[in-house]
């Protein structure tokens, strides 16, 4: 049996932070080699909640994800001044909880955050 605290002996884990109300349509997962159940449980969710404390409600974020994955695709050319708005408001919010949960994680070089609509 592993401990908790052990990291996996696979080269390449992705465990899904389970959601935890209804009106979350993302998950956060982390991804990379040898994350343990504490990344997951404790940075991927401080993670989690830094996004939703700088954007503000689940469906904002996800608003606020689309805008920037648009932006990123197209440009801002085509899109409203409140979808550039978003974009920003995403780019900002994701920084800022990279940096501030990533020194939670085991291996903070290895191991990543990615954001997933479902």
């Amino acid at each position: 049996m592993v401990a908790l605290s052990q990291a996996l002996p696979v080269l390449h884990i992705d465990i899904e932070m389970p959601k935890s109300t209804a009106s979350r349509n993302y998950v956060i997962r982390v991804e990379g080699k040898n994350a343990t159940v504490k990344d997951v449980m404790v940075a991927g969710f401080c993670y989690r909640v830094l996004l939703e404390e700088a954007i503000g409600s689940p469906a904002m974020v996800v608003r606020c994800f689309q805008a920037w994955t648009k932006e990123q695709s197209h440009g801002i050319d085509l899109m409203s001044k409140t979808e550039i708005a978003q974009a920003r408001a995403w780019h900002k919010a994701h920084r800022y909880a990279h940096r501030e949960a990533s020194p939670l994680l085991s291996s903070p070089q290895a191991l990543s955050f990615v954001f997933r609509l479902e």
